[in-house]
C-alpha cells in the first residue's frame, strides 16, 4: 500500500511546480534559439542549422516536448542533406508546434489593473 504523507505529497508538487517552471524556461529560450535558426538559414549556414537542431532534439526529448524533438530531427537531416526547400516547412512547423506549446506550458503574464490617480487627490 502507497500512503503519501502531506510532507512527500509536498515534495511531489515541488518537484513538478519546479519542472513545469523549467520546461517554461527552455520554451522561451527556443523561442530566441528559432530566431537563431532562421538566420542561419537564411543564411544558408547548414552547420548551425544541423547543430541547433542535433542539440535542441535532446532537449526537446528530455522535457518530454515529443512533438518539437521530432521536427528537430527532421529538421537535422535536412541541414544534412542541405535541403533548403525542406527546411523551410520544418521551420514552419517548428513555429506553429512551439506557439503551441508555449500556450499550454507557459502562463500568461499577470496584469496589473491600471493605477487610480497618483495618490494627491
Amino acid at each position: 500500500m502507497n500512503h503519501q504523507t502531506p510532507k512527500s505529497l509536498s515534495k511531489t508538487q515541488k518537484r513538478d511546480s519546479a519542472w513545469a517552471q523549467l520546461t517554461a524556461e527552455y520554451l522561451q529560450d527556443l523561442l530566441l534559439q528559432l530566431s537563431d535558426i532562421q538566420k542561419a538559414w537564411q543564411q544558408a549556414d547548414y552547420p548551425q542549422i544541423k547543430q541547433h537542431a542535433h542539440r535542441n532534439k535532446g532537449t526537446a526529448g528530455t522535457y518530454q516536448l515529443k512533438s518539437l524533438s521530432e521536427l528537430f530531427a527532421l529538421l537535422e537531416e535536412a541541414a544534412e542533406d542541405q535541403r533548403h526547400a525542406d527546411i523551410t516547412g520544418i521551420l514552419d512547423q517548428l513555429e506553429q508546434c512551439l506557439n503551441h506549446e508555449l500556450r499550454t506550458h507557459v502562463p500568461p503574464a499577470p496584469t496589473t489593473p491600471p493605477m487610480k490617480g497618483n495618490g494627491h487627490e
